[in-house]
């Protein structure tokens, strides 16, 4: 059999053809060629590459897509993206006011009680609306008011303070009985507050007592004596007081106050301050350390300090209800007398400890007014006829005003400048 199927392709050929189609040589080449393919690695054909112009084409097609939605979107709703893109700035109030100039001040004739309350905003920003509040620290005053807080109704036009505002408010209270000295040291504390936060608070320092003490017995016990010099004084020869009883009996606060004559209170004044009255040649003024002086006194000296520095004063006006006490010391002018030439000083009582709470003079002397104004400088405001120069530290008002034919010049304590505004430079 298989020698049968080995002649078998022999056979075949025969039949198909009468020549070989594949000879032995076609047949080595053939099979060559075929060993030769299959050894061969087939190389792929290299491909170019298109990422990076693929990506800047996505790109730029989807900058396009962008810009016109931008545009659309900002021209159909441009409130909408405004409001996403910017950011509104952060409100800022003050976080505190600065101490201003404070004062309690107590009548034991009438028994009323005033508190004078002053504070600033010192800071770069508005306040908020705030209320101010007295605490009543002592328990003999509490008895006095019958209340341990008072509520202040004053506050700014606006509800608040600008920045470098000040606000001063003013309360009146008739106690329902006397009380001592004693009773009002550290016994008032301010307090301005909002809703959040305390602005400010301090205990005020500053007090003036007046009237007649009834804790200082010494008053009582000499009154029946200096009652008794006068009657002794009508009855017999005034040279039966020796010279070294009066001084002393003149010294204390009561004989000065109740002394009915003026001249006697001079001439006592002489001796006690080893000076002559007046009149004076001139009167100078000037400003040092933030306070302005005029003749050596300031707003704030005691009367037992300007009778120090002055030497007895030449007049004193009556006392009057609610009216100041006027004290008078002349000068040499040649101003008309209803034209009130003389140096004059503001006391609420004629008492030794009393302070000053205001001047003024008036002067003739052109010359003399242009040298003060050279030297003070720049004032702070000026209007027709009149200059105003005020000093932050002591909070003190120089004023010079042209009366036409004289000139006035006053100083004063101005705890606010709200009356000042509306003055033009």
């Amino acid at each position: 059999m298989e020698n049968q199927l080995k002649n078998l392709s022999r056979t075949m050929d025969k039949q198909i053809s009468s020549t070989p189609v594949f000879t032995n040589t076609d047949e080595q080449n053939i099979l060559l060629a075929i060993r030769n393919s299959s050894t061969k690695k087939v190389e792929k054909p290299k491909v170019k590459n298109t990422f990076v112009p693929r990506l800047l084409t996505a790109a730029l097609f989807a900058g396009v897509i962008f810009t016109s939605y931008t545009l659309i979107d900002n021209y159909l709703t441009p409130e909408t993206a405004t409001e996403i893109e910017i950011k509104k700035p952060e409100i800022r109030y003050a976080q505190e006011f600065s101490q201003a100039s404070s004062m309690i001040s107590y009548d034991e004739n009438t028994n009323i009680l005033k508190i004078n309350g002053s504070v600033k905003n010192t800071t770069e920003f508005n306040s908020e609306k705030f209320q101010t509040k007295i605490k009543i620290l002592n328990e003999e005053l509490q008895a006095a008011i019958g209340s341990k807080t008072i509520e202040i109704d004053e506050t700014p036009k606006q509800g608040y303070l600008k920045p470098e505002e000040p606000f001063t408010f003013t309360k009146e209270i008739t106690l329902e009985k006397p009380i001592s000295e004693s009773a009002l040291k550290d016994a008032l504390q301010i307090e301005v507050y909002t809703e959040t936060k305390t602005l400010t608070s301090f205990i005020i320092s500053d007090i003036k007592f007046t009237g007649k003490k009834a804790e200082e017995p010494v008053v009582d016990e000499e009154q029946p004596v200096v009652e008794e010099n006068e009657k002794e004084s009508e009855e017999k020869d005034s040279s039966s007081i020796t010279e070294k009883e009066k001084p002393e009996q003149d010294t204390t606060d009561s004989v000065i106050e109740e002394s009915p004559k003026p001249t006697d209170s001079l001439d006592n004044l002489e001796e006690q301050y080893g000076k002559k009255k007046t009149p004076f040649n001139s009167v100078e003024v000037t400003k040092k350390d933030g306070y302005f002086f005029i003749k050596g006194i300031t707003i704030g000296t005691t009367l037992d300090q300007a009778l120090r520095i002055l030497g007895p004063y030449d007049k004193i006006s009556e006392k009057e209800l609610h009216a100041p006490i006027i004290a008078t010391w002349n000068l040499e002018t040649s101003l008309k007398e209803y034209q009130n030439p003389g140096l004059f000083v503001e006391l609420s009582e004629l008492k030794k400890d009393n302070k000053i709470g205001y001047l003024s003079y008036n002067t003739g002397d052109i010359a003399y007014i242009e040298k003060i104004v050279a030297q003070l400088g720049e004032p702070y405001k000026e209007g027709p006829n009149v200059k105003f120069f005020y000093s932050e530290k002591s909070r003190q008002m120089l004023i010079i005003k042209n009366e036409d034919s004289y000139y006035t010049v006053s100083l004063q304590f101005e705890p606010t400048l709200d009356p000042y505004k509306n003055e033009t430079n």
